[in-house]
């Protein structure tokens, strides 16, 4: 299950920026967040509240910090949907994973924000390598 997750979760971003970019272009870079945001929200409380008649847990203990993911969310939305509109889904998705790859491998090693370390295997710069080298070569296609 969690391998079939990573998958639907990589179909979604794929879906996610192509109709966000859409929507950028038509009602504009904030207004566009300003609609998914909202319609995000709403959905998750009509689920949560109406369907499931769901209670919030306690959020003691939780550190603040872990509450600026929502806010960090908007400016991958943001700069998602604005690179699909200038450079093509395709090389936008692909850089944004490689990133968020190189990015994970640092949280992962170092144990940033809690997480169990993962200490980075070395045998890993192989695939970085043959991932930038795609990128590399999608840009310059482009």
């Amino acid at each position: 299950m969690d391998i079939l997750s990573a998958i639907l979760n990589g179909v979604f971003l794929s879906l996610v920026v192509a109709i966000n970019g859409v929507l950028m272009q038509g009602a504009g870079n904030f207004s566009a967040l300003l609609i998914i945001n909202v319609s995000g929200f709403a959905l998750v409380c009509i689920y949560y509240f109406g369907i499931r008649r769901y209670r919030l847990p306690s959020l003691k203990g939780i550190p603040g910090y872990f509450f600026f993911s929502g806010f960090l969310s908007m400016f991958s939305t943001l700069f998602s949907s604005l690179s699909a509109i200038h450079i093509g889904l395709t090389l936008s998705v692909c850089l944004a994973l490689f990133t968020r790859i190189v990015t994970a491998a640092l949280i992962d090693h170092y144990g940033f924000f809690e997480r169990e370390k993962r200490p980075f295997k070395p045998l890993r710069l192989i695939s970085f390598a043959i991932m930038f080298g795609g990128a590399a070569v999608m840009m310059l296609a482009n």
